[in-house]
């Protein structure tokens, strides 16, 4: 058994072991026995949606890393995308998204169409 960061997280955005149960869809004592080491989550799917909620890596989470940032998404091959600005599309409401989502379709095809990368 291992003990995940769980309380550590937990603790850092004010929720108490009831309030994370009930967003998680488990028992306070299942939080409690995650949190001891007792228990540990029973999927892949419950670490990565942990892991996601925090905004952490599932390293961290499993306490096999020091960071807490999740490693920056990638384009595939390319650069790493900068997480900042990942940061500001987030915080944009679904209208907002939409506009950016057509400003950038638009970028993509006006430099597909003169050939150029």
């Amino acid at each position: 058994m291992f003990k995940i960061r769980l309380k550590e997280l937990r603790e850092s955005k004010g929720m108490t072991q009831r309030d994370f149960a009930a967003e998680f869809g488990v028992s306070k004592g299942t939080v409690g026995m995650w949190e001891s080491g007792a228990r540990e989550p029973r999927t892949i799917d419950e670490i990565n949606r942990i892991a996601d909620y925090f905004g952490v890596s599932t390293d961290y989470l499993l306490g096999r890393a020091e960071k807490k940032e999740k490693p920056a998404p990638t384009d595939g091959d390319g650069p790493t995308l900068d997480a900042s600005l990942i940061e500001r599309l987030i915080q944009l409401t679904p209208e907002e998204r939409e506009k950016v989502e057509v400003f950038v379709q638009g970028m993509i095809a006006g430099r597909d169409a003169h050939g150029s990368r």
